[in-house]
């Protein structure tokens, strides 16, 4: 760090202050913890603070500048949370006895008027229910007419070299400038993509994906999506594990609604990356919005947070992939009639995907548009490319790949750019990851792998417009016996759940599907994958995967069958772990 700006030399000593929020002075722990599940014991933490109060004698609601969190000490029996207004310090204590669900982690708190809840635990209502911390802890506390966001954690003792990229979420509350009551509250959630150049001391990102919610609306379930509003992080500076930057709002469609939209928002954003190599980044946020002759005055307090991606655990490129081809003038849905060719390759602006004669580039900044993980989409030459994550939410609270990545890669064919006409549409599953050399393949044992599946299945009269409203979905689970001595493997699909568009409810169905594949170097095929029950009429698929990790440690592939008797295709992907 040395020759690089240094936040503390910037705002002297003390509390670091800037639109309502703060920076303590001696913010680094080296203790370990995992706040996913509970604050450690006995521990000091210096938390970043934003604040707002709200004066209910004037009826008005205001950046805060007189209000911040000092410290949070872990105890055996609680949270000890430490704050100051003005120049007067307080406390308050909070045991498990007084936060439900009991014990802690102090999702809802309540203690003599003062009330704490998380912000980083796990939310069932919340779209982004999933993202769990391991380092760090964002909490709000409801005090003295103040409501102030603290973030805290365990910080690394230096940072790492070269860049990272964080994903996670964003949530946030505004509040009526000249009001007081929560009828006016809005809420917000949101997406976060981080940029952090660690050897620039740089850092920018972008906030997508926003949610929200009308006046006096609380549950995260009447928040709608605002897609053309988004929030960009500019100017940010990085210094001794700390980092500042600036939060714009602005929406693609200026005729949106102000009630409808982020643009005029503009404020800080003040954050630390936790964990011993700086796996987490999290902010605290403020901003505020005046627009002149409008009835839209608001200041906005919050918390930002993600985990480090590692695109280096991705290093291969070599894709194996399947899916259909739809054709609307045709109005028909066919299997791809070879594999093709594909590879995916992360770069440092995105990512680069090849398939058979195309190559299109998608940027982390610009065409990171959706509420989930890597979900990208931009227009290019002759029509509409869409690039997601295959392998993220719909699996929740099972164990993760670590050598391999599913994505879904779609092509969508437009006689006249810029017109939702589409002539057709190639659609893929890409399997990709650290394959395993055929060298390093087993010789002579036997191996029980286990894992999910998930698939898609559509009419082949029939050129969807959209798989969400009407294909049928089957997710279940996947188990390859495989015999290295022979080279042969015995597959099969079961404990099906079928639902109607990728939304769906899902239901359990009886049926699956079995394959018999041989081992050929570093690939395994099979020609005789057939279906039952649910799946009954599928028969002489075909499945192509391959062993992932140093020691074979997983195995993955794509597969695809087609029913002639009921005119139905089907294609999707398997994952499994030994």
């Amino acid at each position: 760090m040395d020759n690089k700006p240094v936040l503390h030399s910037l705002v002297g000593s003390g509390l670091f202050t800037a639109e309502g929020a703060s920076f303590s002075e001696d913010a680094r722990n080296p203790s370990s913890v995992g706040f996913s599940e509970s604050t450690a014991e006995n521990t000091e933490y210096s938390p970043l603070t934003t604040a707002i109060s709200r004066d209910f004698e004037k009826d008005t609601s205001a950046v805060a500048a007189d209000f911040f969190v000092t410290s949070i000490t872990s105890t055996e029996t609680g949270l000890e949370i430490n704050y100051m207004i003005g120049e007067e310090t307080m406390s308050v204590t909070m045991t498990s006895e007084d936060c439900f669900p009991n014990p802690a982690p102090y999702i809802n708190c309540d203690k003599g008027g003062a009330y704490l809840w998380s912000m980083t635990s796990d939310d069932p209502m919340d779209f982004d229910s999933g993202d769990e911390f391991q380092h760090m802890e964002a909490q709000q506390l409801l005090a003295n007419g103040h409501r102030s966001i603290y973030l805290f954690g365990v910080n690394p003792d230096k940072l790492p070299s070269g860049s990272a990229t964080y994903v996670g979420r964003f949530r946030a509350d505004a509040y009526k400038t000249t009001s007081t009551g929560n009828e006016q509250r809005v809420r917000y959630q949101g997406r976060m993509l981080l940029n952090a150049n660690f050897d620039m001391s740089e850092l920018q990102g972008r906030i997508h994906a926003i949610r929200g919610s009308q006046p006096g609306q609380s549950r995260s379930s009447e928040r709608e999506p605002w897609p053309t509003s988004y929030f960009t992080i500019s100017d940010g500076r990085i210094a001794n594990g700390q980092f500042t930057a600036v939060l714009t709002g602005y929406d693609n469609d200026t005729d949106t609604p102000f009630n409808e939209s982020v643009r005029g928002y503009t404020g800080h954003i003040l954050g630390e990356f936790f964990g011993p190599n700086a796996e987490e980044a999290g902010a605290v946020v403020s901003a505020s919005r005046n627009v002149d002759g409008e009835d839209h005055d608001y200041v906005l307090y919050g918390f930002v947070g993600g985990d480090r991606f590692y695109p280096d655990r991705m290093i291969g490129t070599a894709a194996i992939n399947t899916g259909s081809q739809r054709k609307y003038e045709e109005n028909t849905t066919k299997l791809l009639e070879e594999y093709g060719t594909a590879t995916v390759e992360r770069t440092a602006a995105g990512w680069r995907i090849h398939v058979d004669s195309r190559t299109l580039e998608m940027r982390d900044l610009e065409d990171y548009a959706s509420m989930f993980d890597g979900y990208y989409t931009r227009d290019v030459d002759g029509g509409r490319a869409w690039f997601w994550s295959a392998t993220d939410w719909r699996f929740r609270g099972l164990p993760e790949f670590e050598h391999f990545s599913v994505k879904g890669w779609s092509f969508e064919v437009r006689e006249n750019p810029g017109d939702d006409t589409k002539n057709k549409e190639d659609k893929r599953w890409l399997v990709h990851g650290n394959r395993t050399s055929a060298s390093a393949l087993p010789s002579s044992v036997n191996a029980i792998y286990e894992g999910r599946m998930r698939a898609v299945e559509a009419s082949s009269d029939e050129a969807l417009e959209s798989h969400t409203r009407l294909a049928t979905w089957f997710n279940g689970e996947a188990r390859l016996e495989v015999d290295f001595a022979t080279s042969r493997i015995d597959g099969s699909f079961s404990a099906l759940e079928r639902q109607t568009g990728s939304s769906g409810a899902l239901a359990s169905v009886v049926g699956g599907a079995t394959f018999n594949a041989m081992v050929d170097g570093e690939i395994f095929t099979a020609g005789n994958l057939a279906g039952t029950g649910a799946l009954s009429g599928y028969e002489n698929g075909s499945v192509k995967g391959a062993f992932f990790g140093p020691m074979a440690e997983e195995a993955a592939g794509v597969f695809g069958m087609t029913n002639l008797s009921a005119n139905r295709v089907l294609y999707g992907w398997f994952g499994t772990q030994q």
